[in-house]
């Protein structure tokens, strides 16, 4: 039963995080919209490194609805770009509470990371290279925010060329 509620919360960490961010980052337009932003791209990256990848989910998965390949894991991958991201903005902020927001980020991730393992949607190996292309995915967004935020990431103004 408890183990159950575990797994559950386990599959849908990333939401959970994601939605949690979004609430952290209400004040801080820049980084909401590059939040919001490399969140769609780091999906769009795993659904890329899946179809090039093209490595199958553990043989012993049987799930009738997750038929696509397994390399990297979405759920690995999307927890690890919400905590590092979340950690980044935060990381100056004397508040305690950020302390306890950084652990249950981690919990959260670890959690959803076992569960995927645990029931075979994927291999370690699948779990770990997604927790890693998040953690890059993650970081590279958020050091584009602070560049916008500081000022040295400016549009370019249109010349009315074609393309």
């Amino acid at each position: 039963m408890i183990l159950d509620i575990i797994d559950t919360l386990g599959e849908y960490g990333p939401v959970f995080l994601f939605c949690t961010s979004l609430f952290l980052l209400v004040y801080k337009k820049t980084f909401v919209i590059y939040y919001i932003v490399g969140s769609v791209i780091n999906i769009l990256i795993n659904v890329f490194l899946k179809l090039v990848i093209r490595q199958p989910r553990p043989k012993e998965h049987n799930h009738r609805f997750l038929k696509d390949y397994g390399m990297p894991s979405c759920h690995a991958q999307t927890a690890a770009f919400s905590l590092v991201f979340i950690f980044m903005v935060f990381q100056k902020d004397s508040r305690h509470i950020f302390s306890w927001i950084y652990l249950l980020y981690l919990v959260i991730l670890i959690n959803s990371c076992r569960q995927r393992v645990k029931h075979n949607f994927h291999t370690l190996l699948q779990v770990i290279i997604g927790f890693v292309v998040g953690i890059s995915v993650g970081y590279l967004f958020y050091y584009m925010g602070v560049k916008k935020t500081l000022g040295l990431i400016k549009y370019k103004i249109d010349d009315n060329a074609p393309i």
